[in-house]
């Protein structure tokens, strides 16, 4: 940090913002990084107070933003290769690649306790080939949650999916066809915890009852899922701004 210039971490609407003072600043700008997180720049005499009420008075556009980034970032193209870092519910896990012989079936193995993920392919496998061993294994593990989750979440609800698939989705956590019942899940809620899950379930959940997302659904998720705005958070910031970017 140059000596003209100093810096802190607000917590403005939820989020962490990053404010850098500059003795040569004239104006406040806002901007969201590579990462998704907001910045400030602001001039030297510019009070937190000011700076609170500048980030709040553009919260729509911030979001606008924040969101797009999210999309970039979902799709992020992993080598699947030796070293390479997969978040996996909620926390890092290093790969490591392991050659087994054609003969031996091909899969992947995570180990809290190492936080390694082993992914044991075939010699001569590329990037497309040891995906799709990674992310059948993923599918299994996702599957495995929401079949935990699924029944208390209908519980509290009071609404039954008909059916629950899983997609690799770029711009949504989850979608809900209020006619047949149907719940389609994103792949990549298996890098986030088990609550960022159990949220969007219930969130999907809760379209059975309204449609849309106005009052009423707020209303109706503060009554299902009290803890549903900071589960938000937890997939609006992003666990691939970590290890990604």
């Amino acid at each position: 940090m140059k000596p003209s210039e100093r810096q802190a971490v607000l917590t403005i609407a939820g989020q962490s913002v990053t404010v850098i003072w500059k003795r040569r600043n004239k104006n406040v700008y806002l901007r969201v990084g590579a990462d998704g997180r907001a910045c400030v720049t602001a001039p030297w005499a510019a009070s937190e107070d000011f700076i609170r009420r500048f980030v709040a008075a553009r919260a729509d556009w911030l979001q606008r933003h924040q969101a797009q980034r999210r999309e970039s970032l979902l799709r992020h193209v992993w080598q699947y290769v030796e070293g390479e870092s997969f978040p996996l519910l909620g926390r890092p896990y290093t790969l490591q690649v392991q050659i087994v012989p054609v003969a031996e079936p091909c899969h992947m193995v995570h180990q809290d306790a190492t936080g390694k993920l082993i992914l044991y392919v075939h010699a001569g496998m590329g990037q497309k080939e040891r995906a799709a061993v990674v992310w059948q294994a993923c599918y299994a593990l996702l599957a495995r949650i929401v079949k935990e989750q699924l029944p208390l979440c209908e519980a509290i609800v009071g609404r039954r999916a008909s059916r629950i698939d899983f997609r690799h989705m770029t711009s949504r956590w989850g979608s809900c066809n209020v006619r047949t019942g149907r719940i389609c899940l994103n792949l990549g809620l298996v890098h986030f915890p088990v609550r960022a899950t159990r949220y969007i379930i219930m969130h999907e959940l809760t379209h059975l009852h309204e449609p849309s997302h106005n009052a009423r659904f707020q209303a109706l998720m503060d009554r299902f899922c009290p803890e549903w705005r900071s589960s938000q958070k937890i997939l609006r910031d992003g666990l691939f701004v970590k290890f990604f970017v």
